[in-house]
Parts: C-alpha cells; sequence; structure tokens
C-alpha cells in the first residue's frame, strides 16, 4: 500500500510511474498484464487504501475531492482522491490492470460519501465519460456503473435534488447506448395503473384553449399503455392528437 500512498503524491505524468508502482507492490508473474489473482490482490489494496483516504478526509473535515490537494501547485494539482482514480483509470485503459477495478472504486467512494461530496464525484465521473464508456471499459464496469448510479438516485430527494437527479439521468442516457439490454423494456411490461388525471369539462371561469388541453393530456393514455397504439382506430387517434400537440407547441 506504501507504493500507491507514494504515488499519488507524486508530480508529472501518470504514465511514467502507474506501471512501475504496479510492479513493485505485486511483482507479477507478467511483465505488463496482471493475472486474476495479482487483479484481486490489488483490487483489494486499492479499496482499503481509498477507505483510509476517506476517512482522513472526514477528520480533516476537507472536502474528499480536494483532501490532501497542494496549494502551493496552483490549479492544476489534484487532491489525493481523484490522484489515485486517475492512476487506477490510466492502468484499467492500458488493461495493465481488469478493466472493471475503477468502476468498484467509484462505487465505493459514492457509497462511503455524504451527498455534497458525491455531486463533486460525480462530476469527476462526467469528466471521465469518454474513457470509461471505451468498450474494453464499458464491457467490464457497465452493470457496476448503474448500480452506482441508481443508488445515487435513490439516496436522493425527487423534490429538492433535481438538477443533481437529471446529471445523473442524463449521464445514463449518454453512457448506455440505445439498444443497451438494461434500458430496454423486453418483456413489454406497462405500468397501466399510472393513470394521470385531468379535467373531462372545460372548468367555469377559466380561459384556456380545452380543445388542446384534452388532446394533449389525452395522450397520457397511450404513454401510459402503448399497446393501444396496436389498434387502427386508437392509432389513428393517437397520431392525429401527436401532431396537433406538436404543431401548436411549436408554432
Amino acid at each position: 500500500m506504501a507504493e500507491f500512498r507514494r504515488a499519488i503524491l507524486q508530480s508529472g505524468p501518470i504514465e511514467s510511474f502507474a506501471l512501475q508502482t504496479v510492479q513493485e507492490f505485486i511483482e507479477p508473474q507478467k511483465q505488463t498484464k496482471l493475472v486474476q489473482d495479482e487483479n484481486q490482490l490489488l483490487e483489494n489494496m486499492l479499496r482499503t487504501l481509498l477507505q483510509e483516504l476517506v476517512s482522513s478526509s472526514a477528520q480533516s473535515t476537507e472536502e474528499i475531492m480536494l483532501y490532501g490537494k497542494s496549494i502551493d501547485e496552483g490549479e492544476d494539482s489534484q487532491g489525493q482522491i481523484p490522484r489515485l482514480l486517475d492512476v487506477v483509470l490510466y492502468l484499467c485503459e492500458r488493461e495493465h490492470v481488469e478493466g472493471g477495478m475503477i468502476f468498484q472504486l467509484l462505487e465505493d467512494l459514492t457509497e462511503m460519501s455524504t451527498m455534497r461530496n458525491c455531486k463533486d464525484i460525480f462530476g469527476y465521473i462526467e469528466s471521465k465519460q469518454d474513457i470509461l464508456g471505451k468498450q474494453e471499459l464499458f464491457a467490464r464496469g457497465k452493470l457496476v456503473m448503474l448500480r452506482t448510479c441508481n443508488q445515487l438516485l435513490r439516496r436522493l430527494s425527487k423534490a429538492n435534488d433535481v438538477v443533481f437527479c437529471g446529471r445523473i439521468l442524463m449521464f445514463l442516457a449518454h453512457f448506455f447506448p440505445l439498444s443497451e439490454r438494461s434500458a430496454v423494456n423486453i418483456k413489454g411490461v406497462f405500468n397501466t395503473s399510472n393513470e394521470t388525471k385531468y379535467e373531462k369539462e372545460p372548468p367555469a371561469a377559466i380561459s384556456l384553449d380545452f380543445n388542446f388541453y384534452k388532446t394533449m393530456w389525452s395522450l397520457q393514455e397511450y404513454f401510459c399503455d402503448p399497446s393501444l397504439t396496436l389498434s387502427p382506430i386508437k392509432w389513428q387517434k393517437f397520431s392525429s392528437s401527436l401532431m396537433v400537440t406538436i404543431y401548436l407547441c411549436i408554432k
């Protein structure tokens, strides 16, 4: 563990010391790529180190992603935790270590952090989206990332944390392809009990285009149960109502 503690305090490009640090810690059988047992040993050590850094950050009252940041190095300096994550991400991207390791560390980090710190952690995730989304990493860590985001959403208040919830949902929409199995309603099961209630008769003393109001909100019936559109009559009604709504909204 001491090797990585020293590594995250080093300045300069990560590629100049990352692999060497792993080799010093494990002395791997292969020169540049760890075997399964070595990967597990390294992951266990990194998770322990991350836990210790989070604990030290809490005791110092510093924000997690800024803990250990050197003021002398100016704006370009990093906290110890993002530096550690960058080292692991580099190793995963170059396939020196198992690709899912970075995702596991990110999940651990969010679980150990307050929601205030999670916003900064998620900012880090967003900044690394292109790298995390590379096929060799995505295939190994997509389920962990999905679980991490869902856990964050469960911890958030839908009323008070609307912006953060939106950031997470936007990230998921960009991170996962449309064909991703977890995003597809394979069984075609719909929550038909989620009925949208709206006025069926024009309210008194309120000036509005009630025909448009009724047309727009009637679309919810089809969004709630898309199987209704399989009927030619229902499809015709849905498509005409949708066209009217779109036309009047962009007019």
